[in-house]
Formats: structure tokens, sequence, C-alpha cells
């Protein structure tokens, strides 16, 4: 679902998807749009979704906007940004298209990796500092709290958040992926220095099987019965459902970057709003 304001006005749009998988969109009133700086704030967890935010921004144009920004916190393919002979650079494919649209400004939040703004048109990034200091002070009692680096593709992401919210220290996993099968193997973890709050902390759940993993280590550590375990990601795909996670973690808190807080009435996930430039209270940074 995608939301177009004008400053903190909404603009009301029609969409729909033809039966042969095209979309389609009308403005309801597109006087609101002429000479105005419009706002997209979109989520795209789908092909359709992508297709209906690029109908929307041409009915956009075609309304006579000023210009458009794109607030896009999850951005499609961030994960797929190596090449291989013969594969696809996915996210570049994303950017492209993005690029093609002539966005004034694209706004990602705590993207996977620092291909993905280099390949993005007038890209300003997000830190998910602020609401994980939030979800952690909102879930535990600030009193031996630390961070686990889930492996080392998370390292430069942990390091910066540490530097915003109060743990005393980092504790690293690590862990081996089978490229061709996604098979997980050898997982690791750091002895914990003591009782505590430990959050994992990463960019993206898709099928949980790292965090399941890095857990079932923890669980075994002759601190884990006096220590609590949470887990923070960013983007929450949860593409397997929640039920082995929560076996797992006390608390776990994500964006609506993916999901929507109604996806999972029927558990304790706690989504936080993404950050929305223009408005007046920063609720990411």
């Amino acid at each position: 679902m995608h939301t177009v304001y004008q400053n903190n006005r909404r603009i009301d749009y029609a969409s729909l998807i033809f039966r042969g998988g095209e979309p389609h969109v009308e403005i309801v009133a597109p006087k609101l749009c002429e000479e105005e700086d419009i706002l997209i704030d979109a989520r795209v967890r789908n092909m359709n979704d992508l297709g209906t935010l690029l109908a929307l921004t041409n009915a956009i144009r075609n309304a006579g906007a000023r210009s458009i920004s794109l607030n896009l916190p999850y951005f499609p393919g961030a994960r797929q940004d190596r090449v291989t002979h013969g594969s696809a650079l996915t996210v570049k494919v994303f950017a492209d298209i993005i690029n093609q649209q002539n966005y004034s400004k694209v706004h990602i939040l705590d993207p996977h990796s620092d291909v993905t703004p280099a390949l993005i048109n007038n890209c300003v990034v997000h830190s998910s500092a602020g609401l994980i200091e939030r979800f952690i002070s909102e879930t535990t009692d600030d009193e031996n709290v630390y961070l686990i680096c889930p492996d080392a593709g998370a390292e430069k992401r942990i390091y910066e958040i540490a530097k915003h919210v109060k743990p005393t220290k980092v504790i690293h996993a690590s862990k081996h992926r089978n490229t061709s099968t996604g098979e997980l193997t050898g997982f690791k973890l750091e002895p914990l220095p003591c009782w505590g709050q430990y959050i994992i902390v990463d960019d993206i759940c898709d099928g949980g099987g790292t965090f399941n993993g890095i857990a079932s280590l923890f669980k075994q550590d002759k601190h884990a019965a006096t220590s609590r375990l949470n887990l923070w990601v960013t983007h929450g795909i949860f593409s397997r459902g929640l039920f082995e996670l929560f076996e797992n973690f006390s608390h776990i808190g994500t964006t609506d970057s993916w999901c929507q807080a109604n996806d999972y009435n029927e558990c304790a996930l706690e989504v936080y709003p993404c950050f929305r430039p223009g408005t007046s209270t920063v609720r990411g940074e």
C-alpha cells in the first residue's frame, strides 16, 4: 500500500489491477498535485506493488506535480547485491527502474549494504538506530544490555548502532551459508560475559534460520538461564511465520517497512512506524 502526501495532507487515489496483471491508478483530486512537491510513502512487497508505484508516479506527474520524492524504506532486491557469471544483479535492476522515475529524493531505511545507495540517484539513507534505541528502552530495564552481531556482514551496521544505544559490549556470532542450497551450518557464538539482556540486531529477517540457529547456541551458555534474548530486524518478512522465533525470543521488534502490524495480530510482534520525510515527528533517523 502506497500513501501520497502534499506536505502533511494526504492525497487520495484509486488503484486496481486488471485481470491481465496491469496496474491502473487515478488521482481523485488531481488539482491538489498541481505545482506541488509530492511525497510517495511506498511499500513494495511484490511486483504488483512495484507496478502500482510506477503507475502512481506517472499519474502524479500527469496531474502537474512540481516534484516527486519517494520514501521506500525496504528497497527490493537489496540482498541480491553481488553478481556472478550468468546471474542477475537484482538490486541494480530495481535501482535502474527507480532512477528512471527521476524522483527528487529517494529515502531508504537501513539498506542491506552500501551497494544499494550507491546505485540510487538522489538517495537519502536513514539509520534504524533511533528505532532500535526505542525498542531497547521499551523491552529492557537498561541493565546489562548487549548487542549480538549475527554474522560478519552485520558488523558495520551493529557498531554504528552501538554508538547510539547503551550496550556495554557487542557479542559476535557467525555461520556458514551454502550459496547453492541456502543451507545454514557451522553456527558459532562467543561466550556470554555474564547474565544480561541480549539483542540480536540485523536488517532483514526472511525465514529466520540465522536467528534461530544463534538462539539454540545461546540457550546452551551457562548464563542463558538468567538472561533474556530479544530480536530486532528492521525489515521483517517472516516468510516462515513467527511461531519458532517466539519460542526463542522474548521480544521481537521490526518496522512497517515490509510487514504490517495487522498481519500478526495473534502474536506480540512489536511493529514500529518508519520515518516519513516531512512529518513533524521523526520516528527514525
